[in-house]
């Protein structure tokens, strides 16, 4: 495969998760893990998620997080809002793309955030 090309339906990806976005009693990740980060004074803003291929690939340059999350690529595309499941340029991590910034649109950045909450699997 080669960037940009799509994941197979039934591959697993891992959303590498900070403990602030991980709901205490149930253990899954919150709403605010599948949002856009907008852009700051040293980064752009995002334009799609990164997710790993692996537990240790999502994790992989992330200070201080340990905990990830998984969702079936399946899972993903039939959520019903367009959203795409790419090959990053480094083939251990896809990108999860077609939400907008939550500025943007927020009511639709909420949704597909919420929708994504709940196919995610329990952080561990």
């Amino acid at each position: 495969m080669a960037s940009g090309d799509p994941i197979p339906r039934d591959q697993v990806i891992y959303r590498a998760v900070s403990w602030g976005r991980i709901d205490r009693k149930s253990k899954k990740p919150k709403d605010t893990a599948f949002l856009l980060r907008p852009a700051t004074d040293k980064f752009p803003a995002e334009s799609s998620l990164t997710f790993g291929l692996t537990p240790q690939a999502a994790l992989q340059g992330l200070a201080g997080v340990t905990q990830t999350c998984q969702i079936k690529v399946g899972e993903i595309l039939d959520l019903g809002h367009n959203l795409t499941v790419v090959e990053n340029t480094d083939p251990l991590h896809v990108q999860v793309g077609g939400m907008p910034q939550l500025e943007n649109d927020e009511g639709l950045a909420l949704t597909i955030a919420k929708d994504m909450r709940q196919i995610a699997s329990v952080c561990s």
